[in-house]
């Protein structure tokens, strides 16, 4: 492999090619995601590797499909509030990406000149889950004993039986026993009743599965306890309150419902129970119709079956307010976003708002549901499909067979992830990157990342002076904790910089560059931009470096200070000598 001449360093050996990172289409720390467990959680809670939901393009349909997140990255920027018909709001960067009723559209562009691109306007109807509810539950004890309700009238045997005088003058028996397929339900009652000072046994319950009628063992628990008995059938009582409502929907579905997501329906032969599930799904607004099944043993009760009705945007409301548990992770697979208005919502008006904190997430799908709505995350796949460097861009693939080309003996500056992000590099194979340095001393070694960690850690605290870390920044206002960094590579320049130098111990250089190629929306650096830039690294004799694409701009003013990486080179040549 050839090494590629940059004109900040000598050349670049990638080791590592591919890189996880998404930067620009970002949203704001609150805004929810759909996890693949039909929950939701907001995007700053959201960890590398957790598994969502994301959409493949079928036909004309849109299949949700599960996603891994592979990188999260905070930045800084202006944002944008979107505001919908039925009420939903969406805070995101002026990048950001949306699927509309005409096709991905950026969140702000222009009609002609140098933004020209699809961008959001009024009226446009941005796609995913109608009848959303943009509200966080939490679990309280009166949801707890609606869940408790819900699986003890649904799946448990609940009896007391007196045998007085029968084998002896004293023989009451109370059992409770609850017997499921689905551990999580199981481990969730248990948990709850706990919670209410009520212990029971767990144990392995051998039967057969329904379908297969193949012999398994099943986790199940029980107490015969008097006292355990009267306190479950205490709580189980019905109560009129919207937290006992959904306890007792989740509960019941758990117990009593169907794993099809498409058809959602709950059975029993109690009619008492019917009623009160009808009551609980009128209280939150769903359709539904209840449809009796006849026994032709009559010595059987016949079966009553509560169908929710609509489409799978009021499925997945009903496992939002409910927060069943029950087989309930990737049951999503497949559906369909059709091409419906059903599946659209209106944009009422977008609203320019001041910089804030914002985050992007990358995942392997190349988008996620965002309060509900289809969002675009990173295009860098496309240029990995384009020129083929590896199979996937979003996961890295390691080369440590280049590190050969660091056996030439003339130093150099080297740029080590031009192609990657080191900040995303395993430990191990960090460990080799290493040991190839300790092998080839001679060389000034740079690494740039976009990530948020200080990657220098990444060292193991072995720090050594051939070493080089930088942090890439486009805007805003850097860093908003203290980082070990020892440049910033502010390209392209976006919009004003501002370094808080005081938590930047280690800084010694800022490079900047403008945006280069000719993308629709490419922003040109104003010269005060750069000045500004210029002043505040004067003012703490931080070495300055413009880099060619600024020449023109900056005139007269252009500027290029000596590299730090080449202080080490010329210190290795002076003792050569």
């Amino acid at each position: 492999m050839k090494t590629t001449k940059i004109d900040w360093c000598d050349s670049s050996i990638n080791l590592c090619v591919g890189c996880p990172n998404g930067c620009e289409f970002c949203v704001s720390p609150n805004t929810k995601i759909l996890m693949y467990d039909s929950t939701e959680k907001e995007i700053k809670d959201i960890k590398v590797g957790d598994e969502i939901y994301g959409i493949v393009k079928k036909n004309r349909n849109f299949n949700l499909t599960k996603s891994i997140v592979t990188s999260k990255n905070i930045t800084t920027q202006k944002a944008y509030k979107i505001l919908l018909d039925d009420g939903r709001t969406l805070i995101c960067s002026a990048n950001h990406r949306w699927l509309t009723n005409r096709g991905w559209k950026y969140t702000k562009g222009k009609m002609q000149g140098k933004d020209r691109r699809p961008y959001l306007t009024i009226n446009n109807a941005i796609k995913g889950f109608t009848n959303y509810i943009d509200k966080s539950y939490i679990v309280t004890d009166e949801y707890k004993k609606g869940y408790i309700s819900g699986i003890v009238r649904g799946e448990a045997n609940f009896k007391f039986y007196d045998y007085s005088g029968k084998r002896r003058k004293f023989d009451k028996q109370y059992h409770f026993r609850v017997v499921m397929k689905c551990e999580e339900a199981i481990k969730r009652t248990k948990e709850y009743l706990d919670d209410f000072g009520i212990k029971t046994n767990v144990f392995v319950f051998p039967m057969k599965d329904r379908k297969t009628q193949v012999d398994i063992d099943t986790i199940a628990i029980r107490t015969d306890s008097k006292s355990n008995f009267y306190k479950i059938k205490e709580i189980i009582e019905y109560q009129d309150n919207e937290e006992f409502y959904r306890g007792f929907l989740a509960g019941i579905y758990d117990a009593e419902g169907t794993n099809n997501f498409r058809v959602m329906r709950i059975s029993n032969s109690n009619l008492q129970i019917i009623e009160f599930i009808e009551k609980c799904l009128k209280h939150f607004g769903f359709e539904y119709i209840v449809e009796k099944r006849e026994r032709k043993n009559k010595n059987y009760k016949d079966i009553y079956n509560v169908r929710i009705k609509g489409t799978i945007c009021e499925k997945l409301k009903f496992n939002m307010i409910t927060q069943r548990v029950g087989e309930i992770k990737g049951c999503m697979e497949n559906i369909h976003l059709k091409t419906s208005k059903k599946f659209e919502s209106k944009i009422i008006s977008i609203q320019e708002l001041e910089e804030q904190e914002l985050i992007d997430i990358s995942t392997t799908t190349e988008n996620f549901i965002a309060n509900g709505l289809v969002s675009h995350n990173c295009y860098a796949k496309k240029l990995n499909d384009r020129f083929h460097f590896i199979k996937k861009w979003e996961e890295p693939e390691f080369f440590p067979e280049r590190a050969e080309q660091l056996r030439c003996k003339n130093p150099k500056a080297i740029f080590m992830d031009s192609m990657s992000d080191f900040g995303c590099w395993t430990k191990e194979q960090v460990h080799e990157v290493l040991m190839a340095i300790d092998k080839n001393p001679q060389h000034a070694y740079i690494f740039l990342t976009k990530t948020n960690k200080d990657i220098i850690n990444k060292f193991n605290e072995n720090e050594k002076q051939n070493i080089f870390t930088g942090k890439s920044i486009t805007k805003g206002i850097f860093p908003g904790v203290e980082m070990r960094y020892d440049f910033l590579s502010i390209e392209p320049l976006h919009a004003p910089v501002g370094i808080k130098f005081d938590l930047l111990p280690n800084l010694k250089q800022v490079i900047i560059g403008a945006e280069t190629g000719n993308r629709k929306g490419k922003i040109k650096p104003l010269k005060e931009w750069v000045d500004s830039i210029v002043k505040q690294c004067d003012k703490r004799n931080v070495r300055v470096f413009m880099k060619e694409s600024l020449r023109t701009l900056m005139g007269a003013d252009f500027r290029q200070d000596k590299l730090i990486w080449y202080d080490y080179i010329e210190g290795v040549n002076n003792e050569r000598k």
